[in-house]
């Protein structure tokens, strides 16, 4: 497992006096140790709060987007997306670079069609209640 940043740290710990649930925490973890290793590869630099841009953020969504379905990037964009509104409301940086970048556009799905069997007992049950 990667060390943490202890940014990272300081940020899990005000999630939990926030009173967010453990398995909110895991995940913003995981996401944000994806994101800091993705942005000291990419880059070449250590990760601080106050050098990621917005250029940054919307190459890490779009590097998502390559392999990970919309709703699983917008996770991962909301993890970082909260990680930088505590860090500006605690005066940890005086700008959010994910405030303008926007999520994945997510394609609605269709319902779900009733299976043969489904609509035949359906189809039963109005007939029956229709000759009652």
């Amino acid at each position: 497992m990667i060390q943490d940043h202890p940014i990272l740290l300081s940020f899990a710990a005000a999630l939990r006096a926030r009173d967010r649930s453990a398995a909110t925490v895991k995940h913003y973890l995981s996401d944000l140790r994806q994101f800091v290793a993705w942005f000291e590869t990419r880059t070449g630099e250590s990760f601080a709060l106050d050098v990621v841009t917005e250029y940054d953020v919307r190459d890490w969504r779009d590097h998502l987007a390559a392999t990970l379905k919309p709703a699983s990037v917008n996770r991962k964009l909301a993890a970082l997306s909260a990680l930088y509104r505590w860090a500006e409301e605690t005066g940890r940086v005086e700008r959010d670079p994910t405030r303008y970048v926007n999520g994945v556009a997510q394609q609605p799905t269709a319902p779900k069609a009733l299976s043969e069997q489904e609509l035949t007992r359906i189809m039963r049950k109005v007939h029956q209640a229709g000759n009652k």
